[in-house]
């Protein structure tokens, strides 16, 4: 998280009202407004490239521009109500409140009209945490928990899972990737594959 800030702020931060923002994340995790916000941003996106506003033309640049405002302020939300720093602090759960808005990877896509990588994106924090949820056990204050929470059995690798992904593309694609590769490349990020710890270090030294 340091190393994200000072890279991609240039180290120039403001002070963060801690409080504040427990307090604006307590507003969006209630009455499911945050992920609302959060899935009208993703057809947003969508829309933004393929729907045509009034009867001029929109310049390439503006739309590129409109494009990446969005997708920018969508994972940034999303990152902001899947973020379990505080929850040693709060006395919460966030990904528990966050899973239980967010709606599965077949309602996304089949309800909602997203597609499979923004639909994965979306549950990706869920999916991750339900995949190291032993790795995280081990290192957390409640290692004595052996069991994986229900609200994470939605998000958890399972037949219903493997099911719902059949979904997500049309079924002449199934002749060319398994459900296995498919699963495993949205739910696994860059840094699982590689570190870049010598761009880490250098980082961490200027610091």
């Amino acid at each position: 998280r340091l190393l994200k800030r000072e890279t991609s702020s240039f180290g120039v931060v403001d002070n963060i009202n801690r409080k504040a923002s427990q307090h604006l994340r307590a507003v969006l995790q209630g009455g499911d407004l945050g992920v609302m916000m959060i899935l009208l941003l993703s057809q947003m996106r969508l829309k933004i490239l393929y729907t045509k506003a009034g009867s001029g033309t929109e310049h390439v640049k503006v739309i590129g521009n409109t494009y990446d405002d969005c997708e920018a302020v969508l994972c940034l939300l999303l990152e902001f109500l899947s973020d379990s720093s505080d929850d040693q602090v709060t006395g919460s759960s966030t990904k528990e409140k966050f899973a239980a808005s967010m709606p599965s990877l077949e309602d996304l896509h089949t309800k909602y009209g997203l597609d499979a990588a923004v639909a994965w994106m979306l549950c990706r924090p869920l999916i991750r945490k339900s995949m190291f949820f032993k790795d995280d056990n081990k290192l957390a204050s409640n290692a004595s928990q052996k069991v994986m929470p229900a609200f994470l059995e939605r998000f958890a690798a399972s037949p219903d899972m493997t099911k719902s992904c059949e979904k997500l593309l049309p079924q002449g694609a199934w002749k060319n990737i398994t459900q296995a590769m498919f699963q495993a490349f949205y739910s696994l990020s860059i840094y699982d594959i590689l570190c870049p710890e010598e761009r880490y270090n250098i980082e961490i030294g200027r610091l």
